[in-house]
């Protein structure tokens, strides 16, 4: 091996290398699984079905080994996969995929935003006790099609011209937050994409007030955040957005008359994304498993599971609708590639599978060894750190 090409590859490996931290957050993850597996054993006994105890199984097993190849005289072990078992409820998992769907859809958002005015709008409604959770979501699911129809001309209010915004299409993505008092806070995390810009129109002006600017948590937290007051201004938009959102959701029908009837809807947040787009790329049950146990009742788990099962966690609609959001499919890091050359260049790696306990005690003692790994392993070990 030449000096440069030995002196790209040290450069390389320290652009690929995985430390502790990263592993000890796999870590955290993967001991709230052993907790979900005793809920999904508990849940298959209860009800019969044994295919119950095999998601049992898969979810306590996810991430706990990885398979190694191991360059024993250059002293680098390169993690090339681990076992996941794609559950809803596995921080590990809906973690991997959030980070990769922010990643593989960051650039492609960013062009759009160059066509279109891309807004970040939250759709809430209000909160529920876990028993209510299924038929909430249905409703939520329900009304948002509404949403969509109305703002893309298929449906219609007298006297209402959605079309002028230019509505191109969205990303709808569910979170459900619990609270201290144990109800559920389910509601829509989404990214809209205008032709026009909405701050044109005179019904952007926000200075409207209702109780949602001062209960409802995403009003509270997103003005304590962004402006230093929990108080919340709505524009004639929102408020439109929020009372055919409640009516919807209330199985009330859509008219002029019903519109004008009612004094409040539910909230609806609407703001310029400016570039962010993490809230709509979470995973739905972030942050509800924050301890190894007891954070989530036997009970709550039960009724959560059920009102899952089966669901879109997050859809498009318009130009995003043959977007398929559970895909992962990303590309190796070149680096990764030319690394790995260099590397089998001197040795062929010895194939090893590794625990994790055994990886985390290696790397508080073999500090001569280096893990390294390709970018899209190296992003399951990430953070889709919350903002909230």
């Amino acid at each position: 091996m030449n000096l440069f090409t030995y002196q790209k590859s040290l450069e390389y490996k320290k652009a690929l290398q995985v430390n502790s931290k990263q592993f000890d957050k796999v870590d955290r993850r993967t001991e709230k699984n052993g907790y979900i597996s005793y809920l999904y054993r508990k849940l298959s006994d209860e009800i019969g079905d044994e295919s119950l105890q095999i998601t049992a199984n898969r979810v306590f097993s996810c991430s706990r080994f990885y398979q190694i190849d191991y360059y024993v005289d250059q002293k680098v072990k390169d993690v090339q996969r681990t076992y996941f078992c794609h559950n809803r409820f596995c921080d590990n998992c809906q973690n991997a995929y959030a980070v990769q769907r922010e990643f593989k859809y960051t650039p492609v958002l960013d062009q759009l935003s160059k066509l279109f005015h891309l807004y970040h709008i939250v759709f809430t409604v209000p909160n529920c006790y876990s028993d209510q959770l299924l038929i909430t979501l249905d409703q939520m699911q329900n009304s948002f099609g509404y949403i969509n129809r109305y703002l893309n001309g298929n449906l219609k209010i007298k006297g209402i011209d959605f079309l002028k915004y230019g509505y191109s299409g969205c990303i709808r993505a569910l979170e459900i937050t619990k609270s201290k008092k144990g109800d559920f806070h389910p509601h829509f995390h989404c990214l809209f994409l205008f032709r026009n810009d909405l701050s044109k129109f005179p019904e952007w002006k926000k200075y409207n007030v209702n109780s949602y600017s001062f209960d409802n948590p995403d009003v509270v937290l997103h003005r304590k955040k962004s402006y230093g007051t929990p108080q919340r201004y709505f524009s004639d938009f929102e408020i439109l957005l929020q009372k055919i959102w409640r009516l919807k959701f209330d199985g009330i029908k859509v008219t002029r008359d019903n519109l004008e009837g009612i004094k409040e809807g539910y909230s609806v947040i609407v703001d310029p994304a400016k570039g962010r787009y993490h809230q709509v790329f979470k995973y739905a049950t972030k942050g509800l498993f924050k301890k190894t146990d007891g954070d989530l009742n036997y009970r709550d788990f039960v009724n959560l599971h059920f009102a899952l099962q089966n669901r879109r966690i997050i859809q498009g609609y318009g130009v995003f609708f043959h977007c398929d959001f559970e895909e992962i499919n990303l590309d190796t890091d070149k680096y990764y590639n030319r690394l790995v050359a260099v590397l089998r260049s001197n040795e062929y790696p010895i194939p090893e599978i590794e625990k994790l306990d055994q990886i985390l005690t290696a790397q508080l003692h073999a500090k001569d060894i280096t893990y390294i790994s390709r970018q899209s392993m190296r992003r399951i070990m990430e953070d889709n750190n919350d903002e909230r």
